[in-house]
């Protein structure tokens, strides 16, 4: 199918954008919490990638250079905006051992919501690794980054959501 876009075949670009599309969305979504913004951003990453294809030689999988291009574009955008995340303090946190494709649709608000206030190197890996099912070795390539690094920041993240969890379920047992 690349090929065929490289060669000018516009109903291949077309198959191929709606391929990826919804997954892509989502990650922009869940990065950002915000449907405009999120297909503001889908559309960024594919008019990138729309202008990279004719670089693109085939290494991997192609899903990963598509979220490598994604994760990009988002990071430029907040980078530009210094857009100051929503305080952990403001909600409630749902057990992280769920599935995300499990939960209500409360559920996956209060936890976009939480993810949404980690550092930016803890998002892309608890997205990557939960939202888009990808491994520790594939995250690792994405982010240009060791997969020990990975395993560290998931840890972390984890972690840092758990405590969250602990500490509101306290404070509304104290009301």
């Amino acid at each position: 199918m690349i090929r065929k876009i490289q060669n000018g075949d516009k109903q291949a670009l077309d198959k191929l954008i709606r391929l990826y599309y919804e997954d892509v969305f989502s990650l922009c979504f869940y990065r950002c919490g915000n449907d405009d913004l999120a297909a503001d951003l889908c559309q960024e990453s594919f008019v990138k990638l729309i202008r990279n294809i004719y670089q693109y030689k085939p290494s991997g999988k192609f899903r990963n250079y598509l979220y490598t291009i994604t994760l990009n574009v988002i990071s430029d955008y907040y980078r530009k905006q210094k857009t100051e995340t929503v305080s952990l303090d403001e909600y409630e946190i749902v057990n992280s051992h769920v599935d995300p494709d499990q939960l209500t649709i409360e559920e996956k608000e209060t936890l976009r919501q939480y993810i949404c206030c980690l550092s930016e190197a803890q998002k892309n890996v608890i997205l990557l690794y939960y939202y888009h099912g990808l491994r520790i070795k594939e995250i690792a390539k994405i982010l240009n980054t060791n997969e020990s690094t990975v395993k560290s920041r998931l840890f972390q993240a984890i972690k840092k959501l758990k405590e969250k969890y602990e500490e509101e379920k306290t404070w509304d047992s104290n009301k």
